[in-house]
């Protein structure tokens, strides 16, 4: 095998090869026999008949083709190795030149990994959040938790007030058209906790049980639910049920009631631990974050697009996983939010390009810092990944492949980059 091509321009690469002519025979042979295998010849068992009957009931230039095929996949990794290239996408091949007892050319463009020029990665300023815990995030946990154990218990007489379940039903209409979203019967909302709007809270404070209210909204083009974001919705809404929440008082019956602990100074100490790991973890992604925009900033890089549209579907793929573990599927979620799998995708481009812009700048970190990895590394991930998996450390390493092996040490060799990065810079301390 010969490279007689090997040209790069910005991130995509051609290559021309040429196979020799006893590549190519071998290949045929080889492409011969499977056929073989396979066809059946009157009088013959299968994969029995004689090479010359089988050749006269092969189309030729079918197994030609096949042959060339399965040649190109055998030679790729070996063209790979030499003309040493790392692509990051599937290669355009195209047939240059072959004919019987002549060597084969073919061609080879392939998207591959971009040229990095690092900016300044030593000596970054950054400042760390604080990981203190305090007593009124411990309190906002334990209201929480009231809310979510409360009691509420149906009153006739009054209006609805702040906290109260009011249960309604509603039309709503953008101009003359029915807004869908937010036309249903015995909708639940608790007053004041601006599950729509607080305007819409407002407007219904002060309704009596049977009472029917008119009333139009705009909502700004900040709303969360981008349905919402920017339209004037009409509504008619009728009050049929107005609940009072009963609050579950803060003592060591409520500590028993929301938890296996026994007091309630034990559940204030459980949230204070929690806590302080969430603020932990929190202040550990800022500070990162911090460091790799301003690396990014003095970083010259072009990405190819073949590297954020696989960024993209890893996003898809972590989407589908998370809304799993509430028994949802992706087509079910873009169903709700109205949106085709093309506007999500075209949405996660820009986090997509975040994370990739992060992953290869922190790769030619440790290339250029010479940073290694110790198989005592990898073995604890595994570990790690088996404890989580509920297998032995021998059974999750033999299902892992060598594309995961390979995924796993490329996410460590980055984190141990990382990890250098936060060591070298100066990181002041949030008060």
């Amino acid at each position: 095998m010969k490279i007689l091509k090997n040209e790069r321009t910005g991130n995509k690469v051609k290559l021309e090869i040429e196979a020799a002519v006893e590549l190519v025979k071998k290949a045929e042979e080889k492409a011969l026999k499977e056929a073989a295998r396979e066809i059946k010849v009157p009088g013959f068992r299968q994969g029995k008949a004689p090479a010359n009957l089988i050749e006269r009931s092969i189309d030729k230039e079918a197994l030609s083709a096949h042959a060339t095929q399965n040649l190109i996949s055998d030679l790729y990794p070996e063209i790979i190795k030499e003309s040493k290239i790392d692509p990051v996408d599937y290669p355009h091949i195209a047939i240059v030149s072959q004919g019987d007892g002549k060597p084969l050319v073919f061609s080879i463009e392939v998207d591959v990994y971009p040229e990095v020029k690092l900016g300044k990665y030593k000596g970054l300023k950054a400042t760390k959040k604080t990981t203190a815990v305090k007593e009124e995030d411990i309190n906002k946990v334990l209201t929480n938790l009231q809310d979510r154990f409360a009691r509420f218990e149906e009153r006739k007489e009054g209006g609805a007030e702040e906290s109260d379940l009011v249960d309604v039903d509603m039309e709503a209409k953008e101009g003359d058209q029915n807004f869908i979203p937010l036309t249903r019967k015995g909708i639940r909302i608790i007053v004041g906790h601006g599950g729509i709007s607080p305007e819409f809270d407002a407007k219904l404070k002060g309704s009596k049980v049977g009472e029917k209210k008119e009333f139009s909204l705009d909502f700004g083009a900040g709303h969360p639910v981008p349905e919402i974001a920017g339209k004037k919705i009409n509504f008619k809404v009728k009050v049929n049920k107005i609940s009072k929440k009963e609050t579950v008082p803060l003592d060591d019956e409520f500590a028993k009631k929301v938890s296996r602990l026994n007091t309630l100074e034990e559940l204030k100490q459980q949230i204070t631990s929690n806590l302080q790991a969430e603020k932990k973890q929190t202040a550990e992604a800022d500070l990162s974050n911090q460091l790799i925009e301003q690396i990014v900033k003095d970083t010259q890089i072009e990405l190819p697009p073949a590297m954020l549209d696989r960024e993209v579907d890893i996003m898809l793929d972590e989407m589908a996983h998370s809304l799993s573990r509430s028994n949802l599927t992706l087509e079910a979620y873009l169903q709700s939010i109205r949106k085709e799998e093309s506007q999500l995708r075209e949405e996660l481009k820009t986090p997509a390009k975040s994370r990739v812009e992060a992953k290869v700048i922190l790769r030619e970190i440790s290339k250029d810092e010479n940073i290694k990895l110790e198989e005592s590394d990898v073995e604890m991930e595994f570990s790690k990944m088996a404890t989580s998996s509920g297998k032995t450390l021998s059974e999750f390493k033999e299902s892992v492949s060598e594309g995961g092996r390979q995924f796993v040490e490329d996410y460590l060799l980055r984190q141990k980059a990382l990890d250098f990065v936060i060591d070298k810079a100066k990181v002041s301390e949030e008060k």
